[in-house]
């Protein structure tokens, strides 16, 4: 369901796939975000890992070279019951909250389009 919600915006996911912490433990990350909500029936691989919401130290021991760590929990869509509908529109929920979320929190960014 992720992909196809995703693709209506025109974000291609495809390809993507979870990863392990442990593939970022040598690279230069500037920010990471966990999006996991605790109490989630469904861990993420963060939640499942010694990483715990809010404790920016495990994640700086966990991934050293992440200069910043922000959380910001989001509903997963994936815990919905219900009819394809209403899985469909949670997913949908969350892909707007995210997305407005990015758009608030970094508004001040300036992008340099040729990047």
């Amino acid at each position: 369901m992720a992909i196809k919600v995703m693709a209506e915006i025109g974000i291609d996911i495809s390809a993507q796939y979870s990863k392990s912490l442990d593939n970022f433990k040598e690279v230069d990350v500037d920010l990471v975000v966990s999006v996991c909500r605790s109490g989630s029936k469904i861990n993420c691989a963060i939640c499942a890992s010694p990483i715990v919401m809010g404790r920016p130290e495990l994640i700086r021991s966990r991934l050293p070279k992440a200069k910043d760590y922000l959380d910001h929990p989001f509903d997963d869509p994936s815990e919905v019951e219900g009819n394809e509908e209403e899985k469909i529109a949670a997913f949908r929920r969350t892909r707007d909250e995210i997305k407005e979320w990015i758009i608030q929190r970094f508004a001040d960014l300036k992008m340099d389009k040729e990047q």
